[in-house]
């Protein structure tokens, strides 16, 4: 809903209708009618969407080892979330076309 900076200073001054300037500000969000919203999964969509991802990038035989590996990551780095999913996918696939672990500590 706030798309702009809207800073204290702004509250005060010379502004003769500052109740509208507020306003105009706010109602681009209202021109678009978009809301966004950013959720965190739980545990069992958090490793749905790491199982789709290991499978786009043909890692389906290591997905057992991955999903054990996959919450104990998210517990280092952030909490469950698709982005935290991405990364430990693309840190995983390092690791085994590298050879290594999948311990991700």
């Amino acid at each position: 809903r706030h798309l702009l900076r809207e800073n204290f200073s702004d509250r005060e001054g010379d502004d003769i209708h500052h109740n509208d300037t507020l306003q105009e500000s706010l109602s681009l969000s209202d021109r678009f009618g978009l809301t966004i919203g950013f959720v965190n999964p739980d545990k069992a969509h958090f490793l749905d969407i790491v199982s789709q991802l290991a499978h786009q990038r043909g890692l389906d035989d290591f997905l057992p080892q991955m999903e054990a590996g996959a919450e104990r990551w998210a517990t280092v780095h952030g909490g469950r979330s698709p982005r935290v999913a991405q990364q430990y996918i693309r840190d995983a696939e390092a690791k085994i076309r590298l050879g290594q672990s999948l311990d991700p500590l």
